[in-house]
């Protein structure tokens, strides 16, 4: 419960803190900008409905690095045409039954939400449930067969124009993942060098939250990396290998920060820091380091503690084996295959993935009852929401729930101001 609290009680500070910059965050927005412009041009063109969902459904099948976006993309084309295959086979059955109708919506968005949630696919889950949810309540709606096959065909359009709008522009200019890896890795030997030199209190929240995040998604940039298949074994050793020296090397540079009989002198503080530098250029620029000369003076260690020499000795070896690859590049965890299968280890023991399917689920479909009795299909979006917002944790949904909302009244008041301001401006499309 406190964890709630913290994330209401943080207000503005809270979403401007969301908003804040970081490495990659900019060209990752605008190549997100041109997919969804990209989508909303193809609805608008071949005049499919629901152009806003099938713009949405774009902020989930991209991620910075431009090979998992692709899984992402031919992932959902493939599970949506399955489904919406299965939905073929059960719409004689629920054509004009609204009771079957309504009972098959609900079982199939707990299937599809309990196993999303307990598998790899827990990032989409949400994404597959409520596109189901639209083409059966899309069956309800129409009152010929016909009618329903075109229906259930815009479903698929869902997901098949923005996954085809993404495919082509991460194709074009998305970046790889070892590009973001370098970027990652520059972006915090910078960070370290400013801690040695003289942080900031916005270094030391960056600076913490980079130790916190580890290398978990580093290495799993190095991994997919080797998946593409155009960097060669030994770089990519490399780059694991700095990876994991990354976080060594930010653990100790916050003990030395933390503890001041274990910071060394400034003289020898400075001259780590403009090694650093010059580690984090090489990277910026798509190679990196090897065979990294610390040269410190012969009276480096005069006069300092015990601690504070472990950690310089530490230090100093962590830096000079930074990017060094092993002996053995195959054996690197990241030409190594993910172990695991499909489903997650804890997947039939874990009450949690139940109770997120039953939750979501319920939500869902109370909103679905709830326009229907009103006659109201124009707030239909008030059951996608409960499939967006639902998350696995009170705390994010309640954030995320919050963040929804705050965007739907900052689009609300772009909307009318160009409603009053704009539009009666314009003459032609090309007017400005």
């Amino acid at each position: 419960m406190a964890v709630v609290a913290d994330s209401l009680g943080r207000g503005w500070a809270g979403v401007l803190e969301d908003l804040r910059p970081f490495p990659g965050r900019l060209p990752f927005a605008i190549r997100l900008a041109v997919i969804c412009a990209l989508t909303a041009l193809v609805c608008e063109i071949y005049q499919t409905p629901e152009a806003a969902l099938t713009v949405y459904v774009a902020f989930f099948l991209n991620k910075p690095d431009r090979v998992t976006s692709l899984i992402l993309n031919v992932a959902m084309v493939a599970l949506i045409s399955i489904l919406i295959g299965i939905i073929f086979l059960l719409a004689n059955r629920v054509l004009d039954r609204p009771f079957r109708l309504v009972a098959t919506m609900t079982l199939i968005s707990l299937l599809v939400l309990f196993v999303s949630s307990a598998s790899k696919l827990s990032a989409i889950g949400g994404t597959l449930a409520l596109i189901l949810g639209c083409g059966l309540d899309a069956l309800g709606q129409v009152p010929l067969g016909e009618l329903a096959t075109r229906a259930l065909l815009y479903v698929w359009l869902l997901i098949g124009i923005p996954a085809g709008v993404s495919m082509v522009v991460n194709l074009l200019i998305a970046p790889s993942p070892r590009t973001l890896v370098q970027q990652a890795l520059a972006w915090r030997l910078r960070l370290a060098a400013t801690m040695l030199r003289k942080p900031d209190a916005a270094t030391r929240k960056a600076f913490t939250e980079a130790l916190r995040e580890g290398d978990a998604e580093m290495r799993q940039w190095v991994k997919l990396a080797g998946l593409e298949r155009t960097s060669p074994a030994g770089d990519l050793a490399a780059l694991d290998r700095a990876a994991t020296s990354s976080v060594v090397l930010l653990t100790l540079i916050d003990i030395a920060d933390r503890d001041p009989s274990a910071r060394p002198p400034k003289p020898v503080g400075l001259a780590i820091a403009l090694v650093l530098n010059q580690a984090a250029s090489i990277f910026a620029v798509g190679a990196y380091p090897v065979g990294v000369d610390l040269a410190l003076a012969p009276d480096a260690k005069r006069d300092i503690s015990p601690r504070a020499a472990a950690v310089l000795d530490r230090l100093v070896g962590v830096l000079t084996t930074f990017a060094e690859p092993p002996p053995h590049p195959a054996a690197s965890p990241a030409s190594q295959k993910a172990a695991g299968g499909f489903f997650k280890p804890d997947a039939l023991s874990n009450p949690d993935y139940v109770h997120y399917a039953v939750r979501t689920t319920a939500a869902a479909m109370i909103c679905y009852a709830f326009y229907h009795l009103l006659d109201w299909s124009n707030i239909h979006t008030c059951m996608i929401t409960c499939y967006i917002v639902s998350l696995g944790t009170m705390a994010e949904t309640v954030e995320k729930l919050g963040l929804r909302i705050f965007g739907c009244m900052v689009g609300a008041a772009a909307g009318i101001a160009s409603i009053v301001f704009l539009v009666p401006q314009l003459t032609s499309i090309g007017a400005c």
